[in-house]
C-alpha cells in the first residue's frame, strides 16, 4: 500500500540521496548530503523524513557502535548484513534461504515469527588481525 504524503524539497532530496546511495546512511551522512545538494534543511527536518521513510518500511536500519544507518529497500524486500566494526564498511548478504530453512523449523515448534534481525558484526579482509 502506497501511502501519499506531500512532496517537500526535502523529502525530494533524501529520496535522491537514498536512491544514489551505495550502502548504509547515517543521519549526519545524509543531512550532509542534503546539504550538498544545495538544500539548508535542518537536521530534525531531515530525520522525521527519515523516520517517515522508515515507518512507510522504505528503509531498514542497522545499528554499529551506536550509531545508526539506513539503507533503501524494496517492498518486502529485508537486508543481511556482514558489518566492520572497524571501518564500518558493510557486505550485502543473500541468506535469504537459510532465514527461510530457520523459519520454517521455528514453525514446527509452533513459534510465530514476526521479525528478525540478522547483522554480523566482525572484520572485513582490510581490517583483520591475524
Amino acid at each position: 500500500m502506497e501511502i501519499q504524503r506531500r512532496q517537500t524539497k526535502t523529502k525530494q532530496a533524501v529520496q535522491q540521496v537514498f536512491d544514489a546511495a551505495q550502502g548504509p546512511l547515517s543521519l549526519s551522512e545524509l543531512v550532509a548530503a542534503v546539504h550538498e545538494m544545495g538544500l539548508k534543511s535542518d537536521r530534525s527536518t531531515v530525520y522525521r523524513e527519515l523516520m517517515r521513510l522508515k515507518a512507510d518500511g522504505l528503509l531498514s536500519e542497522t545499528s554499529l557502535h551506536g550509531a545508526t544507518h539506513y539503507e533503501r529497500v524494496a517492498a518486502g524486500e529485508h537486508h543481511h548484513h556482514a558489518i566492520c566494526e572497524n571501518c564500518e564498511s558493510v557486505i550485502e548478504l543473500d541468506i535469504e534461504d537459510i532465514i527461510a530453512s530457520m523459519e520454517a523449523s521455528l514453525a514446527k515448534l509452533g513459534f510465530a515469527t514476526k521479525k528478525h534481525i540478522v547483522d554480523f558484526i566482525g572484520h572485513c579482509s582490510s581490517c583483520k588481525t591475524v
